[in-house]
């Protein structure tokens, strides 16, 4: 992460900006969305996965995926660059998501 980017996450901090949450079926299909940090987090609904991306935005995983992610594996991830993509969606209106690793 450049310097510009995280100085621009600092200040969205102390600014109180809250992170615009883009739902996995407004997301482009097929557009990476480069991932900044993954986090678990407890909601209403239960334990969450979050993806912060670049530009003060966040995507929660589906909860099918969520199941599979356990604490040590989200750390891995977050030493990787990682992104997340919208494939399309099966017939029964499933969005078909996959985090991805984006080239060194």
């Amino acid at each position: 992460m450049d310097l510009n980017k995280s100085l621009q996450r600092i200040n969205a901090i102390g600014n109180a900006v809250e992170r615009t949450v883009i739902k996995v079926r407004d997301m482009e299909v097929g557009k990476i969305y480069e991932i900044e940090k993954i986090k678990a987090i407890s909601t209403q609904y239960g334990r969450g996965i979050v993806c912060e991306i670049a530009g003060n935005a966040s995507i929660f995983l589906p909860q099918r995926m969520v199941k599979e992610m356990e604490e040590n594996v989200i750390d891995q991830l977050n030493n990787l660059r990682m992104g997340v993509v919208l494939n399309g969606f099966l017939k029964n209106d499933t969005p078909k998501v996959e985090l991805i690793t984006i080239g060194n």
